[in-house]
């Protein structure tokens, strides 16, 4: 949904936003050219891009002029070894620090279907039945399977 920078006190240089997937190497999103309007976290909405993630997945900065913006640092333990420096195919992992970048996602499942609390509540009885339904067929197929 979104990618955060926390953009320390200096120059408020422009810079690009990419998304990679778990390899670090497949592009999913970007570049993305971004110009930070203050110090801070800045938030960068990438909701309109439909951005589809799997389970890991990089959110990057690409610094394009000599002058960039400081992005945080935090280097109080746990160091959680999430910083790598360079790019694609010669990332290096920072053990010292870790950057700060966030990353916000959306956590509903890609093709299913969510139900909303009232409707899980209905559906609920049906669910046990169907679930002692199986059960009982089960049994008696254990039961069959057993006496042959």
């Amino acid at each position: 949904m979104t990618a955060k920078y926390y953009i320390y006190p200096g120059d408020l240089a422009t810079f690009n936003v990419a998304v990679f997937g778990g390899d670090g190497s497949t592009q999913l999103f970007g570049p993305h050219s971004v110009t930070p309007s203050s110090p801070g976290w800045f938030t960068v909405d990438l909701s309109s891009y439909s951005i589809i993630v799997g389970r890991d997945f990089y959110v990057a900065i690409q610094y394009i002029a000599v002058n960039f913006p400081d992005i945080g640092i935090d280097s109080d333990d746990p160091i959680d070894e999430r910083t790598y420096r360079n790019g694609p195919g010669s990332w290096l992992l920072i053990t010292t620090y870790d950057q700060m970048i966030r990353a916000e996602v959306d956590p509903a499942p890609v093709g299913g279907v969510v139900y909303s609390p009232d409707k899980l509540a209905i559906l609920s009885p049906w669910l046990v039945a169907i679930g002692l339904i199986s059960a009982v067929v089960i049994a008696s197929f254990i039961v069959e399977k057993r006496r042959i």
